[in-house]
C-alpha cells in the first residue's frame, strides 16, 4: 500500500503500475491459456477505496478502481 507522500507523482505512478496495470498484465497472460484449456474463472480481489476512495490516497483509489474495472 502506498502511504500519503508529499504529492511527489513517483508514489501514485508505483500505485497504479503494481495495482491496475499489473492486474491487466496478468490476465492478459491468463486468458489465452485458459481459453485453449476449455475455459475457467478469474477472480480479482481489490479494495473498498476502489469504490469510495481514500483520503490523501487518489493513486491507490484509482488503481483499485481499475482493478475493478478490469473484472
Amino acid at each position: 500500500m502506498v502511504t500519503k507522500t508529499d504529492g511527489g507523482q513517483f508514489a501514485g505512478k508505483v500505485a497504479f503500475v503494481t495495482g491496475a496495470s499489473g492486474v491487466f498484465l496478468c490476465l492478459k497472460q491468463e486468458i489465452p491459456f485458459m481459453l485453449a484449456g476449455g475455459g475457467g474463472a478469474i477472480v480479482n480481489t481489490s479494495s473498498g477505496a476502489g469504490v469510495i476512495g481514500i483520503a490523501g490516497q487518489p493513486a491507490y483509489a484509482a488503481a483499485k478502481h481499475g482493478v475493478i474495472g478490469l473484472s
